[in-house]
Parts: structure tokens; sequence; C-alpha cells
């Protein structure tokens, strides 16, 4: 054998000495909070708050130990030592926590462990604080404060405690220096007439007439009319002269002494401090102009609007938390994320106000969509009512009949896909779906049917000699649909597509992801009538809402292959309420509404309401109105009215706020132009002899 390389012994083998791949048992990281961030699904005042939060630990958290979150002191919830928790983790703390409402405190105690760098999500509710926050006055700068007869009253100044400006009064007219005599009889107006001026002059032996300063700015060292950018760069605004253009050329401004036997600088202002962080009610109340130096395009609107001074500046809440447990001790974290419903809420109001329509030609139907996007919960089905106002008195609204002031309402994307399980298939290969459109609650407008199956595969022959064929059914195996039967009764050939994989034209990707294509077998068959012949007299706007019907496909005798499982769609559309319409107000009034208005895919969105009208535009050209909404939501009362003046767009208390109500932009315009906007013609061939599509 061959002698062993590195062996001391015939019994030995020396191994050199190698490094882990990786440090293993090391210490001096610190325990720390790797993620905590918390986000609120709503700041309006007294509403149920969904508070999302988001942990994770670099240590493991054992039975027993505690996760202190802390900074909801300002909620109206009552103290719970069950508060529900829900979300994928709430388990580890047995999905409850102890909540106490004096210290605004959550304890969540860890009941099953915690491993290291798991990431927790939960959620709890949390009701917000009932009352608004002070608003205080912003944003004001040093101005000129005194008499308000001062030429420079309410204007910026630059420097606190310098004079603003005063004004020369009492002074009488007086002879030159050097000369003698008396010509104190003059006025300053008299003097500003050169006959009377030389008359005066006369009297001045040896010199003139010297006219008195009245109503001139004084003394010398003002800080008079100059712009607060401008005075801002003087080193010394009582010695540097200030000049503004006037007619193309600098003229000083300033101040200067009194002129004339008794003149006195009076009405004197200073330059005083803005009353800012000041409690205000209204906008009177803050001192001070706004700042002219900002920049308009880079500041905050608060700091270029002059007005909008007594404001309510959002306070977002200091969410803390500590982790606790006889391993682990994690520093002190403040939670990130915004979250105000607890220090300083807002109104309950529409944050997102929308509307469309779908056309300006004069005298034409035009259907407008209203959207609202609520800050809050619309969690009271019933009792939700919006009203529009400002209407011209001739806007014609279609009604539920005529003469009547009944406006129907139509929700907004009402579509049933039927799922797989209500197919089942026979031994033939015959498909049934039962209850298409069942538990629909509307008084139907319209309903279509759609219904698309699924193309075999590419690779079977006989297929293939399908994608080529050119004639409209093609082969007898090309067919894959014999028969459809809808509510037990036979639709005609002409209605469906015996053979819809054939040339595959207008056929869609299977929309779980197979890869077979779907393609259209009925293109939408009105189906109105029997949901509402199936539902009784009243249709479907009835407690149970829509009976539904069946369809039954069956296939070609002979076909050997299954058919595979439709897609049914039904698009339906229909009156869910009814709007009152008063013409003589101008007002249009929805009570009652079943909030939310709307079904979103995967599920109900409870901050929507989304609905359509019809109206006729106006026979003549003309502008936009201004339409105002307002509305209240069970116990969210004055949605879009102002409570105060501070709000945004709001003159006033108890009026609708400008900004955050009214729908301003070119609906019910009504324009010159007729409803047929467009018209073309196309053909798929010029040759002779040929069909031409």
């Amino acid at each position: 054998a061959a002698a062993c390389l590195g062996c001391t012994t015939a019994n030995e083998v020396a191994v050199a000495s190698t490094d882990a791949d990786r440090r293993v048992l090391t210490s001096g990281v610190p325990e720390a909070i790797s993620i905590a961030s918390v986000a609120e699904s709503t700041p309006a005042l007294s509403q149920p708050n969904d508070l999302s939060i988001r942990l994770m630990l670099n240590t493991e958290v054992g039975v027993g130990g505690v996760i202190q979150i802390r900074g909801f002191s300002g909620s109206q919830s009552v103290s719970d030592a069950e508060m529900p928790l829900s979300g994928p983790s709430a388990f580890f703390f047995g999905r409850k926590g102890g909540y106490t409402a004096e210290a605004g405190h959550l304890n969540l105690t860890v009941v099953e462990r915690i491993p290291i760098n798991t990431t927790m999500e939960f959620s709890l509710t949390l009701v917000n604080k009932g009352v608004q926050i002070d608003a205080r006055c912003q944003y004001g700068t040093p101005f000129c404060a005194g008499s308000s007869s001062a030429a420079n009253y309410g204007k910026a100044c630059p420097t606190v405690g310098k004079i603003c400006s005063g004004v020369c009064r009492l002074g009488v007219a007086v002879c030159s220096e050097g000369s003698f005599g008396t010509c104190d009889q003059y006025s300053q107006a008299d003097l500003a007439d050169s006959a009377k001026a030389d008359e005066a002059n006369s009297l001045c032996l040896g010199g003139f007439c010297t006219p008195p300063s009245n109503g001139q700015q004084c003394p010398e060292n003002a800080l008079v009319n100059g712009s607060a950018a401008y005075k801002s760069t003087l080193t010394d605004t009582a010695v540097e002269d200030l000049r503004v253009s006037v007619g193309g050329r600098l003229v000083s401004i300033k101040g200067r002494e009194c002129v004339g036997q008794g003149a006195l600088c009076m009405d004197q202002s200073e330059c005083e401090p803005p009353n800012t962080d000041m409690t205000c009610t209204n906008q009177l109340d803050c001192t001070g102009p706004i700042d002219p130096s900002k920049n308009p395009f880079t500041a905050s609107y608060q700091q270029v609007l002059g007005p909008q001074r007594c404001v309510r500046l959002p306070d977002n809440g200091k969410i803390e938390l500590t982790v606790t447990d006889k391993n682990v001790h994690a520093p002190w974290r403040r939670l990130s994320g915004q979250v105000f419903g607890f220090t300083s809420p807002n109104s309950a109001e529409f944050t997102t106000r929308m509307v469309t329509e779908t056309t300006t030609a004069a005298a034409a139907p035009n259907m407008l969509t209203v959207s609202l996007v609520a800050n809050f919960r619309l969690n009271a089905p019933g009792l939700t009512s919006i009203t529009f106002t400002g209407f011209p008195p001739d806007t014609d609204l279609v009604r539920a009949t005529p003469g009547s002031s009944s406006v129907p309402l139509v929700p907004l994307g009402q579509e049933q896909t039927v799922t797989k399980e209500s197919c089942s298939e026979e031994a033939d290969g015959t498909i049934t779906c039962t209850e298409i459109g069942k538990g629909v609650h509307l008084t139907l407008q319209s309903a279509d049917l759609t219904l698309f199956l699924p193309c075999p595969a590419l690779s079977t022959t006989a297929d293939t000699e399908c994608i080529s064929c050119p004639r409209a059914e093609g082969p007898p195996e090309c067919a894959l649909v014999s028969s459809i039967t809808v509510d037990g009764k036979e639709i005609p050939k002409t209605s469906f597509s015996t053979a819809p994989c054939l040339s595959r034209a207008g056929c869609i990707p299977d929309p779980d992801g197979n890869s077979d294509r779907l393609c259209e077998v009925v293109h939408t068959l009105d189906v109105r009538s029997l949901l509402d012949a199936n539902s009784g007299r009243l249709g479907c706007d009835t407690d149970d809402g829509c009976a539904g019907f069946t369809v039954v496909m069956k296939k070609p005798a002979g076909l050997t292959q299954l058919l595979a499982f439709p897609r049914v769609h039904l698009s339906y559309a229909g009156t869910l309420a009814y709007a009152e319409y008063e013409a003589a107000l101008g007002r249009l009034v929805v009570e009652e509404l079943q909030a939310p208005f709307i079904r979103q895919p995967g599920g109900i969105n409870p901050r929507v309401l989304a609905f359509s009208f019809q109206v006729k535009n106006f026979p003549t050209p003309r502008t936009a109105p201004s339409i105002t909404i307002i509305g209240e939501s069970g116990l969210v009362k004055r949605i879009g009215i102002c409570d105060d003046q501070m709000q945004e767009g709001c003159v006033g208390p108890n009026v609708p706020s400008q900004a955050r109500a009214i729908m301003r932009g070119g609906v019910l315009t009504s324009s010159a132009f007729p409803p047929l906007e467009l018209a073309t013609i196309f053909e798929s061939s010029t040759l002779q002899a040929t069909p031409n599509l």
C-alpha cells in the first residue's frame, strides 16, 4: 500500500484544522423590535377604527411574555379585559388582549410561543375620539399693529419692536428759515394752487411759505411699505433707504420728519409678533399677514393662503410598545404609521365625490353615475341618505312613471359568475347549471346571459381540421354543443354557436390560468323575463330576490369527448332604490339606501356608494351647474356640512363645505353637437365575387 501522508503513526491520522462556514454561538446583537407598524381604517369622529398592527422581534417570546401597546387614551372604548383580536397572528395571544381605557394601554399576554423573527399581524377595533382638537393660529408673520389710521396698519414688517409708521398731523404752514413774516392762514390745499402759493410766498420776506407735511408718513426710520421679503435683506432698516419702482424709476418710500408749526408724528404703529399657536374660533382671531416670501409652488397651501390661518393641524398619535418576558426586555419602540383617530379626528365626510356622464349632446338621454367614498364605514343599512342640490329647475330626470317624483337608481357592476359547484355533469356529457340569478334583489331593467366553453386541446386531429375550416359551423366533428335549454325551453341554434372553437376567433384566455381557451357559445341572451317570471308578480324586488333558472347543455351524438365545465356569466342591471326629485327646489333626495350600494370583486366595500340615474340633457347649450352633496348614515350626521369656519372650504357653521361637498365639472353641460359623434364603415375585401364583411 502507498505510504500514509500526514500520519504520525500507523493508527493515527492528522486532519488539518478548518473553519465553520458561518459563525455560530456568537453574541452581542441586542434585542430589537425590527418591525413595528400600525395603520387605521378611519380618522372620523366617534367611528369604529380598525387598527392593523405588524410586529417582528429578533428574539423568541415565551409563554407568559407581555407585549404592551400604548397611545390609545383618546379612544371612547371602555376597558375590556378580553378585547377581541383578529388576524393571522391573533392566536399567539389567545385572540384577546387586556385594554385599559384610562391609560390607553393594550396588554397582550403570549399564550403560544412566538418564534424568532416571526412577523405578527393582528388587528383590534377601538372607537375614535368624539371631539375635535382646538384650532390654532398659524403661518402669520410680524405685522404693524396700532391705530387703524396708520398707513401700514396690518402689513408685514421685518423687525419686531421697531416703529412701522406714523402720520404727520396738526402742522400749519410756516415761513422758511431766515425769512420774516407768517403764512399760517394758508392750508396745505391752498399751497397746492400756484396763485395762492405766490400770495403766501409774498408774506414771507426773504423766503417762501413752507407747507406742512400733514398726512405723510413718519418718522424717518419707519418701516414702511416694502415687502417683508425685501426688508429682510436689509442690514439696518433704520438707516438704509427703502425704494420701490414707481413709473419705471426707484423712489424712496421711507418716512420723514413732520414739517410745520405744531406738527406731530401721530398714530404710530409698532412691529409686533403674530399670535401663532393661540387658540382661535375663526379666521379673524389670527393676527399677522401670511408670509409673502413663501413660494406657492413649493410651500404648503396653508402657508400661501392668507385667510386660512385658524387651522387644526393633524397630530399623529404616538403609538408605542414594549416587550417583556423572563428572557426578553426589548427596548421601547414607537410604531410607524399614521393614526389620527385618538388625537385629532376629523369630520365624517365623502373624501371622493365624482360624477360622470355618458354624453353632452343636447336633448340626448344621459346616464349620470355618482361615486362616493366615505372616510368611515357605512354600517347603517337602510339609514343612509344622500341629498343633491343645485339642479336647475328645468332639469329633466327620468322618472319611474310619467308624472311621478320617483327616480330609479341603478347600482353598478352587478354581475354573477356561476361557480363549478352549481353545475353537474352526467355520464353522457350533459352539463346542468342551476339557480342562475338566484338571490338578486332588484327591479330588473336588463339581464343578459353569456356562456363560454373551454376548447379541446390542439393536439387532436379533428380539432386541427376544425381550425382550418372556413365555414361558419364547419363539419360535424367540429361541433361541441348540439342543444342548449334555458329554463326548460330550447333556444334556437341561431342564438348560439354549436362550434365555438372554430377558428378560435373571439376566444379569451382562461381567467383561472388554465391552458384552455374559452370561446363564446352564447352571447348576451336576454333572460330578464325568465328571472321576473320565476319570481312572482313583483319580479326580483322581493325579500327572497330572484328564484333563478337552469341552463342545460348537451353534446352531439357520437362526440366521445366530454364537455368541459362552462363559464356562465349573468350581467344584470336594475333598480335597487328610488330617489325623490323636488323639481321646484332642484333637489334629489336618496333615502334609506341599503349601504353599501356597490358590491365589488372580493365582496362588499363598506365605504363606497356608487349608482346611476338617467336625465335628459338640456335642449340648448349651457354651462354645468354646481351640485352640492350632503348626507347622513346612521349615527353619522351632517356629512358635508360645516361645523365651523376652520374646516376646509367652510365660510361658517351649518353650511355645505365648498371644498368637501361641491362637485364641479362638465356634467350636465349640454353642447350643440348631435348625439351621433362618429360613423365609420370598413370592409374586409375588395376582390370581385368574394364574401365581404
